[in-house]
C-alpha cells in the first residue's frame, strides 16, 4: 500500500520515492532513480529521497552513501522497455507505478498520486496503455 509520495527532477535526473506497507504491516520504501533515461529501483527501510536530492543540488556527493544504497537494488534496467519484458516479476506493479510517474503529465501525475495514497497497489488503476505503447515503440 503506498503510504506517501515524493518526486522531482534534479539536473536531468528524476527521483521518486513511495512508502509501502504489506498486508502484514511491514513498511518499506521504494526509491526510484531515472538517471538520464535509465530506470533504477531500490527497496530501502527508510526514506532516502531528501538526502539524494540535497546531495545533487549541493554537488556534494556522498559516494559511500550511494554505494551502500546500491546494495538495495531491485532492478537496474537499460531502458523502460525492459519493464514490460518483466511482467512476471513480483515487482512489476511497482515498476508500472513509477513508470507512470515519470512518463505522465504533471497534472495527471498529481491526480494519480493523490488517488493512490493509502491504497494497495492491486487497488490502483495505473493508466499505462498510451505510455506503454510509446515506450515499446521507441
Amino acid at each position: 500500500m503506498p503510504m506517501g509520495m515524493a518526486c522531482g527532477p534534479v539536473q536531468g535526473n528524476f527521483y521518486a520515492e513511495a512508502g509501502f506497507e504489506t498486508p502484514e504491516g511491514v513498511r518499506f520504501y521504494v526509491f526510484f532513480a531515472d538517471l538520464m533515461g535509465f530506470p533504477h529501483f531500490l527497496k530501502v527501510g527508510e526514506s532516502v529521497i531528501d538526502r539524494q536530492v540535497e546531495m545533487e543540488k549541493s554537488r556534494n556527493i556522498d559516494r559511500k552513501f550511494q554505494s551502500k544504497l546500491m546494495d538495495h537494488l531491485i532492478a537496474d534496467m537499460e531502458s523502460y522497455r525492459e519493464i514490460f519484458e518483466n511482467e512476471e516479476s513480483e515487482w512489476f506493479p511497482v515498476f508500472c507505478y513509477f513508470t507512470y510517474l515519470t512518463h505522465s503529465y504533471k497534472e495527471d501525475r498529481d491526480k494519480f498520486i493523490e488517488g493512490s495514497v493509502g491504497k494497495y497497489l492491486d487497488e490502483i488503476q495505473i493508466p499505462l496503455a498510451n505510455i506503454k505503447k510509446e515506450i515499446v515503440e521507441e
